[in-house]
């Protein structure tokens, strides 16, 4: 009997969206597009603090949900994907923010 309630109790933990390790990753999938538009503006000193706060968070919402048991659904789901989020766009924008804008590459006529 008391197996019972322990699984309702589990079920019900695993199924909270709204828990501090949730929360510290909805915040990084936020910073992302923060991220790229620091890095396409040159805001390089922004986009640095960025991932960097972005790796805090990263270890932070792993260590506080192993270490108080706050396991969801919704952070099993991805763990090891959204920090690459960021060096992903990193390694493609900042190619791109080189490269000249479409129609400023002066007259071409001949």
């Amino acid at each position: 009997m008391a197996e019972a309630g322990s699984s309702t109790k589990e079920s019900a933990s695993t199924d909270r969206v709204f828990t501090i390790p949730n929360i510290l990753s909805m915040a990084r999938l936020v910073g992302v597009p923060v991220f790229l538009w620091a890095i396409l503006g040159k805001h390089d000193t922004l986009a640095l603090v960025l991932l960097m706060v972005s790796g805090v968070t990263d270890y932070l919402d792993g260590k506080i949900a192993r270490t108080f048991g706050m396991t969801s659904k919704l952070g099993r789901c991805s763990p090891g994907r959204r920090p690459a989020l960021h060096l992903c766009d990193a390694a493609r924008a900042r190619p791109a923010r080189h490269r000249p804008v479409v129609g400023h590459c002066g007259d071409r006529r001949s």
